[in-house]
């Protein structure tokens, strides 16, 4: 199984890229042997600190509202090109993507959200997030 991580631009720094390393470096399955693909934007020297294994797309998860279908249309030919399975997202703007990703494409989606985010919302946001 092929599953694709999003959810940070760096990929190294931050809770959220510490979380997706631990995931991934930790990965003891031998029956159904998992392979990753990291798509974000990090250096030659940080793609070191995941296993070796670990396929690098540069993927810049910063958009807007006028760029989403940019960023579907970049989602999906990583999706094709690789043959991802599953698509693993962290934070909030990951998780809308593939959402809206999923509805349109029907490809199984994992959203793993940071409880300390959900804590510093309130009113729109918070029920959003929810």
């Amino acid at each position: 199984m092929k599953v694709l991580f999003l959810g940070t631009l760096d990929g190294i720094s931050g809770g959220v890229a510490h979380y997706m390393q631990n995931i991934i470096n930790h990965d003891n399955s031998e029956n159904d042997k998992l392979q990753y693909v990291v798509g974000c934007l990090i250096s030659e020297s940080d793609k070191e600190l995941y296993k070796k294994d670990t396929k690098f797309i540069n993927f810049d998860m910063r958009y807007g509202i006028y760029k989403v279908q940019k960023k579907l249309n970049e989602i999906h030919k990583i999706v094709v090109s690789n043959s991802i399975d599953l698509i693993h997202v962290h934070t909030q703007r990951a998780g809308l993507i593939a959402a809206i990703y999923k509805k349109v494409y029907g490809i199984k989606v994992v959203y793993t959200p940071h409880g300390l985010r959900h804590s510093q919302l309130k009113g729109l946001g918070s029920f959003i997030h929810k």
